[in-house]
This record gives C-alpha cells, sequence and structure tokens, in this order.
C-alpha cells in the first residue's frame, strides 16, 4: 500500500511521517510511505507513484484549486484526506471529493483513524487492481477484467475481457508480488502471464482462451503450467458466468494420460 505525505510545514511532516512509521511497525503491515516538502516534488512524484492514499496540507495557497485538481487528474483513483488549519477548507473538500478532513494542529489518533478507515477499505475490497500508467495518467485496471499480459519490447501489453489492449511502459517485474499474490495468474512464458479464469482448453504448447486467443506455452515452464492448471482447475470457483473447461482438455479431444 502506497501512502503519500504532502506539507511544506516541515514539523507537521514529521509528526505525520513518525506516526505512521510507528503504527507500520506495530501492526506488521507493508506500507510504503513517501513525503513530498514541496508542492513540485509532489508533482514529479506522483507521475511515478500510483498512490493509494495521499495526506495533503492545504496550507494557505492561492493556486490550491488548480494543484489539487492536476492530482486528482493524475491520480484519479487515490483517496485523499485534507490538513487545514482553515475551516474553509472543509467545504472545499467535500467539492472536490475527498475522502476525509482533519483540523490543525494534528491529533496522532484522529491522524491514524483516518488512516485505518482508509486501509480497510482498501483491504476489504473483494476485487483487486493493478496501477497501470498510460499517457502520463495511472488508472487502476481489474484484475478479473484482465484475460493475459504479454511482454514487448520495454512494455507490457494487458489484454482485457472487452477485447481492449492497453500498452503501459512497464515489465513483470513491476508486478511481480501482485501477480503472485492472485492464484489466478499463471507465468507460462517468458512474454505470458496467462489469467486462468479465462482458458478454455490447452495443449502442449499453448492455452485456448474464451475468446479463441491462444496463449503460448515454453519448454521451461511446461511442466510448472502443468501442474499448475491441474490444482486450479480442482479447486471450485466463485464466478458462475465462466465455462470451466475440462482439465487437460486439447482442442476437443481427451489428453492421453
Amino acid at each position: 500500500m502506497q501512502v503519500g505525505l504532502y506539507s511544506p510545514r516541515s514539523a507537521l511532516l514529521e509528526q505525520q511521517r513518525t506516526a505512521i512509521e510507528e503504527f507500520n511497525q506495530a501492526a506488521c503491515l507493508d506500507l510504503t510511505l513517501h513525503c513530498f516538502d514541496n508542492y513540485r516534488e509532489l508533482s514529479q512524484g506522483i507521475t511515478n507513484l500510483p498512490l493509494d492514499i495521499l495526506f495533503y496540507d492545504t496550507e494557505e495557497s492561492r493556486e490550491l484549486e488548480s494543484q489539487l485538481m492536476r492530482v486528482f487528474q493524475t491520480l484519479p483513483n487515490c483517496r485523499l484526506v485534507l490538513l487545514s488549519d482553515s475551516e474553509r477548507h472543509a467545504v472545499f473538500g467535500y467539492a472536490v471529493r475527498a475522502a476525509g478532513y482533519l483540523t490543525l494542529p494534528l491529533d496522532n489518533e484522529d491522524f491514524l483513524s483516518a488512516l485505518i478507515l482508509l486501509l480497510r477499505e482498501r483491504l476489504q475490497a473483494k476485487e483487486q487492481f493493478l496501477p497501470v500508467k498510460v499517457n502520463g495518467v495511472w488508472s487502476q485496471l481489474n484484475m478479473r477484467h484482465i484475460t493475459y499480459l504479454e511482454s514487448s519490447g520495454h512494455s507490457l501489453i494487458f489484454h482485457m475481457n472487452s477485447g481492449q489492449s492497453i500498452r503501459a511502459a512497464a515489465g513483470f517485474r513491476d508486478y511481480q508480488n501482485l501477480l503472485d499474490l492472485n492464484t489466478d495468474f499463471l507465468r507460462c512464458h517468458k512474454s505470458y502471464v496467462v489469467n486462468l479464469r479465462y482458458v478454455k482448453s490447452w495443449e502442449m504448447d499453448g492455452f485456448t482462451l474464451t475468446d479463441g486467443s491462444v496463449v503460448n506455452i515454453s519448454r521451461p515452464y511446461w511442466q510448472t503450467a502443468r501442474s499448475v492448471y491441474a490444482c486450479y482447475m480442482t479447486q471450485s470457483r466463485d464466478d458462475p458466468l465462466l465455462e470451466r473447461p475440462r482439465p487437460f482438455q486439447t482442442g476437443g479431444r481427451e489428453a492421453r494420460r
């Protein structure tokens, strides 16, 4: 979980940083914290950071509205909490759809309560999302809707069940941890990761998906792919809308054992 802190007030920034680090250690969470002490640094940082939560100090700024709009445009799925010593910003926070508002001086208990509420909201989400940067804007791809991922040069192509293909400047290493946590995804080739939910049949050299696409299986991955696919098919699935393939079905014929 990526958490950002923005404040030009060094004391406030340090207070937040210390509170989150102590909480993170005590709760044994895996939070990654990013601190910004000026807007230019924040603006540059978020172009490369898919923040989940951002605490934003609204210290008097003539360009507050335009600055926040730029943040929202770059991080449309980020949950924003405003910090201010001016009550008029509470109404402003509502106008920009902020997830929360905290008054200053900051109370650590209120601060951590706001953080915990947003963390719980993220962690309890039934669906998982991959942060993907396309044309300079971070968006969230629903992993359930990805049929397979393809590595091409210095890019990853996300093939969606809608037929859309989304290209992003990234590699498998950028998503390895998230893919490993989702048992629907299987690396079957140096250039392919397939979503097993969409496998209709398989042959020795590839998976055939429900839309007719074929995802290759390379020799180094064959044994692992065979074992993982067999285990996957013996588990009960929770999506009745997808047709479950029969284990080791190959082009309409039962594979020889």
